[in-house]
């Protein structure tokens, strides 16, 4: 089984603070960030052999076996009535296949050549007179709180039959299936309270706000929006409606800077970040200016004052600058007065 907790700073500050129980741990294998498809099936197979919670082992072996009877039929094209196609990393189509596997290498010597660091697949019918009994009625769970329901299809909409994501390498990371019976969808129901996938569970965090973090599934930085103190507030308000939580709930507020030199917020749970600063080569202008727009809005969240405000507006245009020059800023950046005007 592998590391449920990859940030080492996460690890020791958990050690004597908390321990997860099966249900949790089933949930952090299931939802890392950072192993593939194959090793989270791997790890929660590990788990069901070891855990004595049979209601566990029993939704284990359910999602065990739905991902793998989902992941045949994706790749099965049933008379070459199917188009696989595939994406880059901005959802761009790059090329159209009759087979799985030629899509699947396809898309690894296009992340080669072109240097992106995933692809996807999406299978899509052919429509015609002679395929069109075999379109695709999407699926709606039952315990979703925006009630829809599933439209009468007459023709054709253009639904996929099911979309796989990929490492540049042609791991699969995560994908979606619409192939399969709704039986079989309502079984492993994801946002079934009772089910462990998207299990909420709670856990304490006592990084300050302004620590400057390095995110573990991407490895990109940020700056830490949201300290203990507050992380302790939210934890407490989940009381009030524990059903209305699920596991991507468990997550911090950080923000990262953006090439015009505005900051986006982003949702990170606090188990995949690691702090650490920007280590910079000599003479790399551009790294240079994005530690230091980091280092100027660390100092800002741990000390409001005007300087800091002041230090932080003009460090993030810096960094625009190196990106594209100041004509290219957006122009809330080039206007901006206080820092938070420009923290989205």
């Amino acid at each position: 089984m592998f590391e449920l907790i990859p940030s080492e700073w996460m690890r020791n500050y958990l050690k004597d603070k908390r321990e997860f129980n099966d249900w949790e741990k089933a949930a952090l294998i299931w939802n890392s960030p950072v192993h593939i498809w194959r090793e989270r099936l791997d790890s929660l197979k590990e788990l069901s052999a070891i855990t004595d919670d049979e209601k566990l082992k029993c939704q284990i072996d359910e999602r065990i076996s739905y991902e793998e009877r989902a992941y045949q039929l994706f790749i099965n094209n049933r008379g070459n009535n199917f188009v696989y196609v595939v994406f880059d990393d901005d959802r761009n189509p790059c090329g159209y296949f009759s087979d799985y596997e030629m899509a699947r290498l396809y898309g690894i010597k296009y992340c080669e050549e072109y240097e992106c660091s995933q692809y996807s697949i999406e299978k899509q019918l052919l429509y015609g007179e002679t395929t069109k009994n075999e379109l695709i009625k999407p699926w709606i769970s039952k315990n979703c709180i925006l009630k829809a329901d599933i439209p009468d299809e007459d023709g054709y909409s253009g639904t996929e039959n099911g979309s796989f994501y990929f490492n540049s390498a042609g791991d699969v990371l995560s994908f979606y299936s619409l192939e399969m019976s709704a039986e079989d969808q309502d079984k492993v129901d994801e946002l079934s309270r009772q089910r462990f996938e998207y299990r909420f569970f709670k856990i304490p965090f006592g990084m300050e706000e302004g620590t400057i973090v390095k995110l573990l599934n991407n490895g990109s930085y940020a700056v830490l929006a949201q300290g203990e103190d507050s992380w302790n507030e939210y934890m407490t308000k989940t009381d009030e409606n524990p059903l209305g939580f699920d596991y991507s709930d468990i997550q911090t507020i950080l923000f990262v800077l953006k090439d015009d030199g505005h900051w986006s917020h982003v949702h990170v749970n606090p188990m995949y970040l690691e702090p650490g600063l920007l280590e910079v080569k000599d003479g790399d202008k551009k790294a240079e200016a994005y530690r230091d727009a980091l280092t100027a809005l660390s100092s800002y969240f741990r000390n409001k004052t005007g300087e800091n405000n002041v230090k932080a507006i003009m460090a993030s245009r810096a960094y625009a600058d190196e990106c594209a020059g100041a004509l290219n800023w957006a122009r809330m950046v080039y206007e901006a007065d206080d820092i938070e005007k420009i923290l989205w």
